[in-house]
């Protein structure tokens, strides 16, 4: 890990902090952008191989943490739409010290906005918006590394880190309409996926965590549960 690609790919999330930092003091954006330019030498370095393929996952983790760093941490304050309605329902939580399943509404259904949030903020001793902040980026930038690991079986390492790298570049990934609880879905979503690829684990095993995920994942999100189980119906199917 001392090797100056590995340092190199440690050096991601730090670029991204501090080059979100000098913009919300200084409105200035010259380290966001070498920052962009790096990522881009990195994926440059995969394509041609002089990177080595055991340090794959820790890029895409990286990677995926920066993009997602140096957007939330641009401002003092929430960036999103979405994000500002979740952020009302687990501040109901917060204030009334228990969750009000009874007020009508979808947002208030995602136990990974009005559960985990305050849970993540009471056992931290952290302000929650840095808990939209910095711990949900922590558990999101999991997705594309699971990507990573189902996609490597399938096609190969350098195509897997590419696909994976394609998936974090999408709009979406980092994009600012979408919540924190799509985040999470989206996370139990590759790990049912990776789950269902992986043949180390027992029948059992893997039984119990496919009831954990899927449990998870609706609870998480109310649209992608359908996806879910139509993903499941589908699989069967085939």
């Amino acid at each position: 890990f001392l090797s100056p690609p590995y340092l190199l790919l440690l050096l991601l999330p730090l670029l991204a902090i501090f080059g979100a930092h000098l913009v919300n003091l200084y409105q200035n954006n010259f380290l966001l952008l070498f920052f962009i330019i790096v990522i881009g030498c990195v994926v440059a370095m995969v394509a041609f191989d002089r990177l080595p393929q055991n340090a794959y996952p820790l890029a895409i983790a990286m990677i995926g943490l920066s993009l997602l760093l140096h957007l939330s941490l641009i401002s003092p304050q929430l960036n999103g739409g979405d994000i500002h309605v979740e952020y009302y329902f687990q501040n109901l939580v917060i204030q009334n010290s228990y969750w009000n399943f009874t007020i009508p509404h979808n947002y208030n259904t995602a136990l990974s906005v009005v559960l985990l949030c305050p849970m993540y903020s009471l056992l931290l001793n952290m302000n929650t918006i840095w808990v939209f902040k910095a711990v949900y980026p922590l558990l999101f930038c999991l997705a594309p590394l699971a990507l990573f690991h189902i996609y490597r079986d399938q096609i190969g390492a350098k195509k897997a880190f590419l696909s994976a790298f394609f998936f974090m570049s999408m709009p979406m990934f980092i994009g600012t309409t979408m919540g924190v609880r799509n985040q999470v879905a989206q996370l139990f979503f590759a790990l049912l996926i990776l789950l269902l690829v992986e043949r180390k684990l027992a029948l059992n095993q893997g039984a119990a965590l496919a009831s954990i995920f899927i449990i998870s994942l609706i609870m998480s999100h109310y649209a992608l549960g359908y996806i879910c189980m139509a993903f499941l119906v589908v699989g069967w199917g085939i």
